[in-house]
């Protein structure tokens, strides 16, 4: 499929066919990753985790959450300290 690149003030966009969005479940106004890969453009939803978690006096850096979900996160913060 052919979409056409367009002029937004200083930078540039492309419009996401509806099938595309439908199919990839993803939303307006989502957050998306863009690289560009091997000469191509790259486009990913984007991690929906913070890159830090603060909490009181928490900072907790994103390598040490990466593998565990969002419901995790308090448990591990309060365990820290065990």
């Amino acid at each position: 499929m052919v979409v056409k690149l367009r002029k937004s003030g200083n930078s540039y966009s492309l419009t996401v066919p509806s099938p595309y969005i439908q199919l990839l479940g993803i939303k307006g106004g989502q957050d998306m990753e863009v690289h560009v890969k091997n000469g191509h453009l790259e486009y990913r939803v984007a991690d929906p985790r913070p890159a830090d978690i603060s909490w009181d006096r928490y900072t907790v850096p994103q390598s040490a959450y990466a593998s565990i979900q969002p419901d995790q996160y308090v448990k591990e913060l309060r365990d820290h300290d065990r």
